[in-house]
């Protein structure tokens, strides 16, 4: 990551569940190739998203997250990520 920012804004509070806006920016390069002469190729992208959460836990319920105009060099790019209730993710160091 060369530059990055993600800035969330609380708009609903309940009892228990709280929603949250997200909004940030990525960029991106990308050296593919080790010790290779070309210059490293740029993508950049604007973040949207939001969260959902229990205020009284600290524990994200649900997360939503895409892209908005992406670019990998000449090329449009997208992303979309979601939460999946229920899964866990192994640690890093799992093989």
């Amino acid at each position: 990551m060369e530059e990055q920012s993600l800035r969330a804004t609380i708009v609903a509070v309940e009892a228990n569940k709280g929603v949250a806006r997200l909004d940030g920016r990525s960029k991106v390069l990308h050296q593919f190739y080790p010790n290779h002469s070309y210059p490293p190729t740029v993508s950049t992208a604007k973040i949207l998203g939001y969260f959902v959460f229990d205020p009284t836990k600290p524990k994200i319920e649900s997360l939503r997250l895409v892209s908005e105009g992406g670019r990998f060099e000449k090329m449009n790019l997208g992303v979309a990520v979601r939460s999946v209730e229920g899964q866990t993710s192994l640690p890093h160091n799992a093989e």
